[in-house]
């Protein structure tokens, strides 16, 4: 017996049509999330001219490009305060300016967490700006 759709056949292409494009949207997702995702975007640190006087970064985190705003192709940079103790660990991170407030602030922020400094002078004023761009 063969089935017979109640749908007008409009509706029935329209409605076939959303779902394979909503399978194509999924797997794709899926596909990102197993993959490496600095092919699709990246964040990256902009080199500051060095100063003597500058605290020397030993060990760096690439912020990962938050999904959100990958999928919306939203673009960004980022300026950060960050606190650093004798000891070369960051104790305080504040984001002084950002062209997309909320968007990459929490990224920026726990990458630079992890960042770790030549011991030496403390300081509350090392400042560093993040760009988020997508790739082609």
């Amino acid at each position: 017996m063969k089935y017979k759709s109640k749908m007008p056949d409009f509706l029935s292409s329209v409605f076939l049509s959303t779902i394979a494009f909503s399978m194509a949207t999924a797997a794709a997702e899926v596909t990102d999330a197993t993959t490496d995702e600095a092919t699709n975007a990246e964040s990256s640190i902009a080199t500051i001219p060095t100063d003597p006087e500058r605290p020397k970064l030993i060990k760096q985190v690439t912020p990962m490009y938050p999904r959100a705003a990958q999928r919306r192709s939203v673009e960004g940079k980022i300026t950060l305060k960050i606190s650093i103790d004798d000891a070369g660990k960051v104790i305080d991170v504040e984001v002084l300016e950002s062209d997309r407030p909320g968007v990459f602030d929490k990224a920026a922020i726990t990458a630079a967490e992890k960042w770790e400094f030549e011991p030496g002078k403390p300081t509350n004023d090392f400042t560093q700006i993040l760009n988020f761009q997508l790739t082609s």
